[in-house]
């Protein structure tokens, strides 16, 4: 029987896959890795079954992406009717200013709402739910200026409405659904992006913040 085991005088190297310890001139580099038959592949069937690599950050599925933006959805919800209730308390529930005022407030509070929970834990409370999380494209934590960025083309859209009734005298009817029809492209295309980008699930806001979403144990 042939012994295969490398011979003392060639160079050896670990397959970064395998883990096996292999002659240097039997292995290649593919994909960023060192390998050598095997571990190439077993590379190539992880990236036909659409899995990620070794050591590689996993990506969400649009699917339980947003199931955890409903969850976070469903807490902004209850801080909007608390900001109703604040504004008829006032006398400011009525008019199409205090309208497009209310609008305007309550999207800053969603704004700030994922800027500050991506920018200290990485998480809002819906993406711990579903145990995903917001880093930086290259995997480090989100900073202070791609964490606002990023809310503010996740959500900021929604404030179009309540500045176009302050800065004009909109027909309020016609403006919500003019509203509805720009959000609802808007929404469809954030979807589009991110299920063209199989590999990183990047929606627009991700690509403009420079972030992308993970998987977390």
């Amino acid at each position: 029987m042939t012994d295969r085991s490398p011979s003392p005088d060639r160079e050896t190297v670990e397959c970064e896959i395998t883990g096996k310890t292999l002659p240097a001139d039997e292995t290649v580099f593919f994909q960023g890795r060192r390998v050598g038959a095997e571990g190439k592949e077993k590379i190539i069937e992880l990236l036909k079954s659409g899995h990620v690599l070794p050591g590689e950050m996993e990506s969400p599925t649009v699917l339980r992406r947003a199931t955890c933006i409903v969850a976070d959805m469903f807490l902004l919800w209850l801080v909007s009717l608390l900001i109703l209730l604040l504004f008829k308390n006032l006398g400011m529930h009525r008019g199409l200013f205090n309208q497009g005022l209310q609008n305007i407030t309550t999207v800053l509070i969603y704004i700030v709402y994922f800027a500050v929970f991506h920018v200290t834990l990485g998480q809002t409370p819906g993406k711990m739910s579903g145990r995903i999380k917001v880093v930086m494209k290259d995997g480090s934590p989100l900073n202070t200026k791609a964490a606002f960025i990023r809310s503010f083309f996740f959500i900021g859209i929604y404030a179009v409405p309540g500045i176009g009734m302050l800065a004009a005298n909109y027909n309020f009817t016609m403006g919500l659904m003019l509203y509805n029809m720009v959000a609802g492209v808007y929404f469809l295309l954030n979807v589009l992006f991110a299920l063209v980008d199989r590999y990183s699930q990047r929606a627009i806001h991700d690509l403009v913040a420079g972030t992308r979403v993970i998987i977390v144990d």
